[in-house]
């Protein structure tokens, strides 16, 4: 997103060495960042990078997911699995869900 941000607009990623932050402040490279969705706050904002991340590294990265591949995501209700459904269906896998809910 590198250059194309406004000035004084809200924005959400990384700073480099630890994923998050959750400041008015910081410094890090503009290739970390993104700007924040304007449908959730910033606290919310501030938490999606540490665990869209790990569901990515799960899935693509360790797992190797590519399209039209199946994956059992246990835990699919959580804050890791409700993204690594949403990631795997993009990709083009069919994500097997597997969640535990109260009635």
């Amino acid at each position: 997103m590198y250059g194309q941000t406004r000035l004084g607009e809200a924005l959400a990623g990384g700073t480099g060495a630890y994923i998050g932050a959750y400041a008015e402040y910081t410094t890090t490279f503009a290739t970390n960042l993104a700007p924040k969705p304007a449908t959730i706050d910033h606290l919310h904002a501030a938490a999606v990078p540490t665990a869209a991340l790990t569901a990515w590294q799960a899935l693509f990265e360790y797992g190797k997911l590519e399209a039209g591949q199946s994956v059992l995501i246990n835990g699919a209700a959580g804050g890791v699995g409700h993204l690594a459904v949403q990631l795997a269906k993009a990709r083009g896998g069919a994500g097997h869900r597997s969640g535990l809910g109260t009635p």
